[in-house]
């Protein structure tokens, strides 16, 4: 029942006429007739409602005096009755007025960003937040703000928002859950509308989903990276230039990577920006342009070292990273964070090469303020590389690149068997290698055709698994493994190849669906047989290329099964809490 329909009924029980409630309330006609009809709702915290039931009140006494079998409504309950139809009865105003500000500071949201996106005046939402105006609807403002706050929630927000909120900093990126959360923070006694979005997610499935299907082989081919050039016509060395604005920005980066690519030198690039890229990375003909240049630049073997900004919102973040998956295929690339978040208010973009140095900055998100510096001097660069060397050091590991056996297996033996007593969680695609016997693996190099040299490298490295796998469930640790159970059909649609990444023997090795069968059987023996091993045949993991690895939630490790080989393993624990979340689509057999 809404507010003007409860008046009505009360009005109609008494025989009441807008006019007698008018006066008996010392108010207009008119502003009667609008709170009967609906037009007008009267604000939860102002006495007008006190003051009509009190009028209803009396009126029902007055009724009773000629009508003793009349029931006599009392003012408490004509006005509890209908205060809670109020719209924002239950709002506490100071304390949604400081809520709300310490999300905007914290976040430094903007507010002419969030007035677009709302679709409220900006002299509006300033005035609400300095308690010079208040919503007609509290619980529709604070639905718009909790859905625009989610998605400026990013890895490096404060701490003190997660311990305010009461949200799981672990699922950040997940805009549903976290602005459930903040509207209930916003306006705690009040129910919400706000629409849920069903594609967000805090999970990194987007990001597995490109690593399962990327193909570096194809992916070469098509960009002709295998039949590319590196530029050797001389260029005169950059002394020094300025860039100004959006398109300084395109320019600057374009003749970064231009001198670095025509340089003779071989040494380490380091690249770092805080800068927006949304606009950047919409323009397609620059987008082309710069990767040619990296392209070259990494086809002439230097060595990348970047920094990802974290303070990106989640979805921006995450398609930044699968942007840069070509990249991490080369193993060329070197992946840090800053564990502190940048100023908001002071964008910066630099590189440095052996080559030039570029420093440069704008203010907030507006590109158009932009002003770089791109410098060749000597002098100059070892200012610059002093700035970027104290950038750098301050900067932890978001992601290692394996793309030869040694390095990876001395990581595997590291933090393998070097750390008992954990819990090891492995999503796969077909059975681990360490259940496989020799026999086996023989045979399906034989169906293979593979050199004897292949052949040797596959039966070390199943050695060495074994070897692992040992050490670690005999220290007391956890191994929990899961992968399908394919049907022939399922089977005979694509190929599914042997667990042997970790061997880097630049083929795949297939499976017969026999010898499938048989290895699965293997693995389910060996559960059976060890109290640490367990195995869990799921229905519905949908990736065929990539195992993941989590060990006690400190790392991922993700493994493309598929030559090329490369493993990534990623460090910080909210990415690699999305990674552990994964969760697999559900579908119908």
């Amino acid at each position: 029942m809404e507010f003007n329909e409860q008046l009505t009924a009360y009005m109609e029980e008494l025989d009441m006429s807008v006019h007698d409630l008018a006066q008996a309330c010392n108010m207009s006609d008119t502003v009667i007739s609008r709170y009967k009809t609906g037009a007008r709702v009267p604000k939860p915290d102002n006495d007008v409602i006190r003051v009509m039931s009190e009028a209803i009140a009396g009126y029902s006494e007055d009724r009773k005096a000629t009508s003793p079998s009349a029931k006599v409504l009392t003012a408490d309950e004509i006005y509890d009755s209908l205060r809670e139809l109020l719209p924002n009865a239950d709002i506490d105003r100071d304390l949604f007025i400081k809520r709300a500000n310490l999300l905007f500071e914290n976040l430094n949201i903007s507010i002419s960003a969030f007035s677009k996106t709302a679709a409220y005046d900006p002299s509006f939402i300033s005035r609400v937040l300095k308690g010079q105006r208040y919503p007609s609807d509290y619980t529709t403002f604070a639905d718009k703000l909790s859905s625009y706050a989610a998605t400026q929630i990013n890895l490096l927000s404060e701490p003190i928002l997660s311990d305010e909120i009461g949200y799981d900093p672990r699922r950040i990126g997940d805009a549903s859950y976290l602005a459930d959360r903040i509207s209930g923070y916003l306006t705690p006694n009040a129910s919400h509308s706000r629409p849920v979005d069903a594609s967000s997610s805090c999970t990194a499935d987007s990001f597995l989903e490109k690593v399962d299907g990327f193909n570096l082989d194809e992916y070469i081919r098509a960009i002709h990276f295998d039949k590319l050039k590196v530029p050797t016509i001389p260029i005169k060395r950059v002394l020094s230039k300025r860039y100004f604005g959006v398109n300084g920005l395109k320019n600057v980066d374009l003749d970064f990577l231009r001198s670095t690519a025509l340089s003779p030198e071989r040494g380490p690039i380091y690249m770092y920006s805080t800068v927006p890229m949304k606009s950047l990375s919409e323009d397609i003909t620059f987008g082309k342009k710069w990767l040619l240049w990296l392209a070259s630049v990494i086809k002439k073997g230097n060595e990348i070292v970047t920094i990802h900004d974290l303070s990106r919102p989640w979805d921006e973040l995450m398609a930044g990273l699968e942007g840069w998956i070509p990249l991490y295929m080369t193993g060329q690339i070197h992946s840090y964070y800053l564990p502190e978040a940048p100023d908001p208010s002071h964008r910066i973009f630099t590189r440095f090469s052996h080559a030039a140095a570029v420093w440069g900055d704008c203010m907030d998100d507006d590109l158009g303020t932009a002003a770089i510096y791109m410098t060749g001097r000597k002098n100059e660069m070892d200012l610059y590389k002093k700035r970027i060397d104290a950038i750098f050091d301050k900067a932890s590991p978001l992601m290692d690149t394996y793309r030869t056996k040694e390095e990876f297996e001395r990581f595997l033996k590291e933090e393998m068997t070097d750390h008992p007593q954990t819990v090891c969680r492995r999503r796969m695609s077909v059975p681990p290698l360490h259940t496989m016997s020799p026999d086996l693996l023989k045979s399906l190099t034989a169906e293979a055709n593979v050199p004897a040299g292949v052949l040797d490298s596959a039966l070390e490295h199943l050695k060495l698994q074994e070897k692992i796998f040992n050490t670690y469930t005999e220290n007391g640790g956890i191994l929990n493994d899961s992968f399908p159970i394919l049907s022939r059909e399922q089977f005979d649609q694509q190929p599914i190849y042997a667990a042997l990444s970790g061997a880097f023997i630049g083929m795949n090795i297939p499976y017969t669906y026999e010898a499938y069968l048989r290895h699965v059987e293997m693995t389910r023996d060996l559960s059976e047989a060890s109290d640490n091993y367990h195995v869990d045949l799921e229905a519905n993991y949908p990736f065929r290329n990539i195992q993941i690895t989590v060990l006690n939630d400190k790392w991922a490790l993700i493994s493309k099964n598929t030559a090329p080989t490369i493993h990534f393993v990623i460090r910080h624990p909210i990415l690699v809490d999305a990674i552990n979340r994964f969760s697999p689509p559900v579908t119908e057999r």
